[in-house]
Order: C-alpha cells, then structure tokens, then sequence
C-alpha cells in the first residue's frame, strides 16, 4: 500500500451547501459564495460529515450527499501531498495546492495557494501562501502554514473566519531552521513537528511548537527511526487531555524486505508527556517468539469514542527476518496502552461514526487486476453506511479525513 499521511480530526458541524460561483475580493484571495444557503432536502445535521479526495478533486460529503467539490492534485505515491487540516471545532477544513502533475488531465493544481472548504456553508475561499509546504490547525479558526524558499523558512497564521491574509509568526520556537521541517498535527494552542537532517544531517526528530511560534513543552531526538510517517491529534480523547499521536517508520527496514524493524507509535500530550503505544496485541501467534513479528500502520484517526484508531497489517517473519506472511489491513483500537483488533475483515480504509454509520474503501490491486491503470493502483471505491444500507460514493478514492468529534465520555484510563 502507499505511503498515505493523513491528519484526522474529528467532530460534529451543521453543513448547508449549494453550487459554489467564485471570486477574486480585494484581498487578493479567491473567495467562492454560495449560490443556495438553504440545507438541501433529506440532509440532516446529525449525518456524518467527512471528506475524500482522488487524484483530482477533494470532496466534502455529508453522509452520500455532496456539500463541494474542489480541484487540487493528490498523490497516492505522494503523502505529503495530501496533507488535510480540519479546525478544532470542524467549522473549516484546509489544504494547500502547489504544483504537482499526477498524471490526470482533470488534475489542477495552483501554486502557492491555501484552499479553505467552509463546512457550515460548502463555500470554498483561497489564500496566497507562497512556498507552503505544510499546515495545521491550531485552533476553532485558525491555520498554521509553513514555507520554506531560499531566503530560509517562514511561518503565517491564517484566521479562516476572516478575509485577512495570513499573517507572519515569530518563529524563536523553530528548533532546527537548517533541517528539514514539517507541521503533523496541532492540539491544545500547539503543533507537532518533524525534522529530518539536523546537526549536519545526523538527527531527526520531534517537538512541540506553540501557535504563536514559540517554543512548546516537547522535544525529542529520534536517532534510530526513519521518518514520522503521519499524525493525529485530538482536543477531547478517553486520556482527558489533548493528545497527539505519530507513527514512526524504518523505511531501510521495509527496504531490505525485513519485517523485524517496524511502524511503532508514540503518544505525546499537550504538556510534553510521551507514552509508547504497547504492538504486543497486534502481532499474530509466532509459537511464542515475540521477535518474529511485523506491522504496519496505514491510517490513524481519533475516532468518536474518544479512543485512537488505525488500520494495521501484520506479518510473521523467519529467523532472518524476512517476510513470511502477511495479515491483511484490518480495523484496531488503542484501548489504554494495548490495540485491540474491532474487525478482522480487510479493509484499507475505514471511519465508524456515532451510531451505525461508517464509510470504507478497500484499494484495487494492480497485481492481480491488469487492466487497472497505473495511476489508479492503490486507489479503491468509497461506500457510505448506514443501518445496513451501502451505497457507491465515489471510485479511485486516495484518502479519507473526517473533522473533530467532541469526546463526552470518562476516562477508565
């Protein structure tokens, strides 16, 4: 499966949507209106609101209703290219547009640009961000986008409720300015950050950054893993506290065909406290030997029962660590610090909403299926459920992001 990151976060919103006419305004931001403010008939606000996107649209749904369609280029070979930040209270929902040629004549693409969806009136606005690579939400209305150009990196917050451009950060909390940076996740006034390359291009690692570009309450060298593959972060979890949580990956480990270097995932609160997510319940039987194991994280999300859930593959591993089998993609449950598997059907995909509902996609295999088209491989049909009822959203679906649910539940943790 390809690399996917996926920044989910999830809660409830009102949505009214209708065609979408844009504009450019005087703050030089294309910003699109809604040509009917009504809530179209048969929609409810207690349908599940959640986005997808395909090679060459993002699409905001509610339940099997579109709200807006959108085009931007995603890449399921490129998983920083689909980086999605919904704000705190799911009001809005953003992601940045550069120059990227997937391969789709549909594919379109505007550098240099953050496009903002609306999610109470499907309307979609944009905003001149030069040289953005990547973003979060720190807040109910505002996003934080990072740029870096050779005059070195800057960062801007944009307040979403407003027309304002975005406006520069103090950035004294910019731990590694020569290294490699990237925004994963924001919670609690602060964002998550990966850097790769530093002190001459020997350390990676993470730290917490605050909203206003200072230094957050976290730092951590991670010399012996890859690269943080994607993250999650919500503001009410079953922990009580804001949480974040980032996959790590061996990609030499994945290289080499190996299955004993594999994903492992840190827990990391808003007050700098890191727990390290206990794999033993995600591993299949190996006759007792504990080290003859693999898994693989392909999604993450903070679902609404306030618990983190993923999709894992599992494997079992020969005594030189070569793969021998492998469990297909499946659902799992971070229950305290031990994964607890919900569904063993295979699936790539998946969101449970509150309720009945959920929506799952299981990708099309090249492999076996030739006549698929290469820039199709890895890519799957979206279905929406519903007290049993399943119906076709949308086919070659790459990602899945669903806005903050707003936990209520106690903590037994």
């Amino acid at each position: 499966m390809s690399k996917r990151f996926i920044l989910l976060l999830v809660s409830v919103a009102l949505v009214a949507s209708g065609t979408t006419v844009v504009a450019m305004t005087q703050h030089g931001k294309s910003a699109a209106s809604s040509t009917a403010g009504a809530k179209k008939p048969g929609i409810s606000s207690t349908t599940p609101l959640y986005a997808y996107a395909t090679g060459g649209f993002f699409v905001l749904m509610r339940g099997s209703q579109e709200l807006a369609r959108v085009k931007r280029s995603f890449d399921n070979e490129d998983s920083d290219n689909n980086q999605v930040a919904w704000t705190f209270d799911g009001r809005y929902v953003a992601f940045l547009s550069r120059s990227v040629d997937s391969g789709h004549t549909d594919a379109v693409s505007t550098p240099g640009q953050l496009d903002v969806v609306n999610a109470t009136t499907g309307t979609v606005s944009s905003y001149s961000c030069p040289d953005c690579d990547t973003l979060a939400a720190v807040g109910s209305d505002t996003i934080l986008a990072l740029s870096r150009s050779d005059q070195g990196y800057q960062m801007h917050s944009f307040d979403l409720s407003s027309s304002k451009p975005g406006m520069p950060v103090d950035m004294s909390g910019l731990q590694y300015p020569d290294a490699a940076n990237e925004l994963l996740a924001g919670a609690a006034g602060q964002t998550l950050v990966e850097y790769q390359g530093a002190n001459g291009y020997s350390a990676n690692g993470l730290y917490l950054m605050k909203a206003d570009g200072s230094s957050g309450t976290y730092s951590r060298e991670i010399p012996d893993q890859g690269r943080a593959v994607f993250s999650a972060a919500a503001e009410q979890t079953t922990y009580n506290t804001p949480e974040m949580a980032v996959v790590l990956r061996d990609y030499d480990g994945y290289r080499r065909g190996k299955c004993l270097e594999t994903d492992s995932l840190k827990l990391i609160s808003a007050l700098g406290t890191e727990v390290n997510a206990d794999m033993s319940t995600a591993r299949p039987s190996t006759d007792g030997d504990a080290h003859r194991n693999g898994w693989r994280f392909d999604d993450l999300w903070w679902g609404p029962d306030g618990h983190l859930h993923a999709i894992i593959s599992v494997s079992t591993c020969d005594e030189r660590g070569v793969q021998q089998s492998v469990a297909a993609d499946s659902l799992y449950r971070l229950d305290g610090n031990l994964w607890i598997q919900d569904d063993p059907s295979p699936v790539t995909l998946e969101r449970t909403f509150s309720g009945t509902a959920k929506v799952t996609l299981t990708e099309q295999d090249c492999t076996t299926d030739k006549s698929i088209p290469e820039y199709y491989c890895n890519t799957g049909p979206l279905y929406f459920e519903e007290s049993g009822k399943r119906s076709l959203v949308a086919d070659h679906v790459i990602l899945i992001s669903t806005p903050p649910f707003a936990f209520k539940g106690s903590s037994s943790i």
